[in-house]
């Protein structure tokens, strides 16, 4: 079945991977809102890659994770801690401290997610989901100053419709439902409900435990009611609660350190090849699930719109809320060792009001103004039980250390106030400038202890030293941030531009740092330890946007980054986690096109070259590939008289990259290709076949230096083939 299954899928092996910008098109146009107001994607002096929601359904992209296979320059790494780490054009935050703030802001209906937790949530029913390469600072706002992500669901209608759809993954085994409807209940009122489930097995045997590992099951509830009752006012009112769990992981063995030389005493750690579809761990600790890693997070998201037109203004409130409870407990020897346990809980919840007025009409001047509040509370408990039981009897380090746990207690307050400014103002017909301004306070407020459980080693006592549970010193950060860009129609069908912006994020206090004895206070000092600084970048872009050929549509951008005190954090192989504020700088240019060679049959894609580096000294930053490129063909095709196929493949491919600071953890370049096929009917009944990775590409999403001298290192593997089948109707 699987062999068919690929020999079919072959057919539309036209190409391989899309630009996610070009393929949004709607129409003749992409239209996104990144600059608070809906535009054409060729007017904006930004880049901008999009994915529509036509793309996400036919290739089942289900999270922002897997947009990371289709768009250049966009990585997306998930750490054994579940966090995850993202970057833009090579820079951004690495995964790690859940404390600190995300220098690429995500957003979901144009409310900011201020924990990185919520940047994992299940997305379904989207109209479109913009990646925001190019920096605005000014209305995106908070923590957006490497880019930003916004999630665009689709909104009720003035008609019935609705879609449903069920499936399953046949490579490794897994299910699938999806469906939404909107139902007009009278001309004002309309409400749309849209929910997904997902099951997926994992890509690797744990041979131990005789699951398939890791395995997600996801699903999703969203409710919007909108109400219109007259032409100017609107009122949007929604509700969505996810839960997604995750059982295991895709970590593997790929150095055995000391154990490679025939040291130590533990047990069989199975098989140390990279790419290997089977591995082996096991922990007997009752906080996981049958001896596998567990990761689950619950969340909620109710948020409410309100836009009046006073004729030539219109006010537009945000209100929004959202919370989510997570565990996160990792077997964090990665093998069948009896030791090593990071057992996580954390707790959060936030509110945030975005009142604005932006001026309405065709006039040469254009406006926006506006203030914003936020506020969050985010709780962590978490044990770290360390254990590791090979250094030989008699050694001066058996029992002392990586041995000796403890337990963390970490309290954050989070409290945010923004006032914004954005001047629109065309100079003549071709010549358009712009400049915004926006100043932010914040201010955080952390609580902190950490104790040691016996017995008392070196481990936890000096290398990680214990502190009583305390109100560390006061946080705060003024940051004055802004853009300014001009831009110039050489044509109806073309246009230059040049923009810049400064944005930044606050520092604060990381939850995951190594603390060590402090003979001043007689224990760890988390006020020094603890405590990392202030980030602010300053971008530069110039561009190119064109409609060429009638067929043609080219975007061409060169950008310069310069990050000062850019926040990184690094696990050494000394089992110790370090934070650090550097100078950073990433400078290149990207090029994104989209051309219909004939009717029914086009090209799209998009490379970028980046060079991204951490200065004084000069090492390359990770997560960062210097070449980054995707290439897609689409082909439409009507069958008959009332069906429609269509067959598409993409290719990604990004250069070597390195997983941790200071050069560390090189992996080679990766290449992907998937492909997908659509069969439509006018009835509005559709066969849906999405194949990811085909070609079971062998990559690391991720790589560390573990807390094993004698298991050296690890490496996260990417997802492997995935065939998803699915039936549905539209209507």
């Amino acid at each position: 079945m699987k062999a068919y299954l690929l020999a079919a899928s072959a057919l539309s092996m036209l190409a391989g991977t899309a630009s996610a910008q070009t393929a949004a098109i709607d129409g003749d146009e992409i239209v996104v809102t990144a600059q608070k107001r809906e535009q054409n994607l060729q007017d904006v002096p930004i880049s901008i890659d999009v994915a529509s929601g036509a793309m996400l359904a036919a290739r089942q992209i289900d999270n922002v994770t897997k947009l990371a296979t289709m768009v250049p320059a966009f990585e997306f790494a998930r750490s054994p801690s579940d966090s995850p780490g993202i970057t833009f054009r090579g820079i951004g935050t690495a995964a790690g401290n859940v404390a600190f703030d995300n220098s690429i802001g995500m957003f979901v209906d144009n409310v900011f997610m201020g924990n990185v937790r919520l940047y994992n949530q299940p997305v379904f029913d989207a109209q479109r989901i913009e990646l925001i390469k190019g920096t605005q600072s000014t209305l995106l706002g908070k923590n957006t100053s490497l880019g930003g992500i916004s999630v665009v669901n689709t909104q009720p209608g003035d008609m019935l419709s609705g879609r449903a759809e069920i499936g399953g993954e046949v490579q490794n085994g897994g299910f699938l439902a999806d469906g939404a409807i909107t139902i007009p209940a009278s001309d004002t009122l309309s409400l749309r409900l849209a929910g997904r489930y997902t099951y997926d097995r994992g890509w690797l045997l744990n041979e131990t435990t005789g699951q398939r590992v890791p395995t997600d099951t996801n699903w999703g509830l969203r409710g919007i009611l909108k109400f219109t009752p007259n032409d100017r006012l609107t009122m949007l009112l929604s509700y969505q609660h996810t839960d997604q769990m995750r059982v295991g992981s895709a970590n593997q063995i790929t150095d055995l350190g000391l154990a490679g030389l025939g040291l130590g005493s533990g047990p069989d750690v199975g098989p140390v090849t990279f790419g290997s579809r089977v591995k082996q761990s096991f922990s007997s600790s009752p906080e996981l699930r049958g001896g596998d890693d567990y990761y689950r997070t619950k969340i909620d998201l109710p948020m409410g719109t309100i836009t009046y037109d006073f004729e030539g203004v219109e006010l537009t409130s945000i209100t929004s809320a959202a919370w989510f409870d997570n565990i996160s407990n990792s077997d964090f020897d990665f093998n069948n060792k009896d030791a090593n346990l990071f057992l996580r809980s954390e707790s959060y919840s936030q509110f945030s009001q975005e009142l604005r007025l932006a001026s309405t009409g065709d006039s040469k001047l254009s406006w926006i103004v506006g203030g914003f509040f936020f506020t969050s509370k985010w709780n962590m408990d978490q044990r770290s039980i360390w254990g590791i039981p090979d250094f030989p009897p008699g050694d001066a380090l058996e029992g002392q250390l990586f041995n000796g746990s403890y337990s963390m207690d970490f309290r954050q307050k989070t409290d945010a106030l923004s006032g914004f400014g954005s001047v629109t103002y065309e100079a003549s017909d071709a010549l358009t400038l712009n400049v915004g301004l926006r100043y932010t306070n914040e201010r955080k407020r952390v609580d902190f202890g950490r104790e040691a459980i016996a017995p008392f080693t070196l481990w936890n006592t000096v290398i990680q030293a214990p502190f009583p549970f305390q109100r560390l010193d006061p946080f705060e950060d003024n940051l004055v941030a802004g853009n300014a860009s001009v831009q110039y129609k050489v044509s109806d069908d073309v246009m230059i531009y040049a923009a810049a912006s400064r944005g930044g994020k606050a520092g604060g206090y990381g939850e995951f740092q190594t603390i060590p004895f402090d003979p001043a206070v007689g224990g760890g000092n988390p006020n020094v330890d603890a405590r990392i600084g202030n980030e602010r970048a300053n971008s530069y872009e110039i561009g190119f946007k064109g409609e060429l050929f009638d067929r043609l549509t080219l975007n061409v951008t060169g950008f310069w980054i310069d990050v000062f005190g850019l926040q990184q954090l690094q696990f050494t192989a000394a089992g110790t986690f370090v934070s650090s504020n550097d100078r950073a700088r990433s400078r290149g240019v990207e090029a994104t096109w989209d051309w219909e060679l004939i009717d029914g049959l086009s090209w799209s894609g998009g490379v970028t070259w980046a060079d991204a580096a951490q200065l004084n000294p000069k090492l390359r930053l990770t997560q960062s590939p210097r070449f980054s490129g995707a290439t897609r063909l689409d082909w439409r095709q009507q069958i008959g008289d009332s069906s429609y196929l269509t067959l598409g493949g993409q290719v990604k491919h990004r250069s070597s990259k390195f997983n941790q600071l200071g050069e560390g953890l090189f992996t080679p370049s990766f290449t992907t290709l998937n492909l997908n096929a659509r069969l439509e009917r006018s009835d509005g009944f559709f066969l849906n076949v999405s194949g990811e990775n085909v070609t079971n590409s062998k990559g690391a999403d991720f790589g560390f230096n573990g807390p094993d001298p004698f298991v050296a290192v690890y490496e996260t593997l990417a997802p492997l083939r995935t065939v998803r089948i699915s039936v549905g109707k539209t209507f």
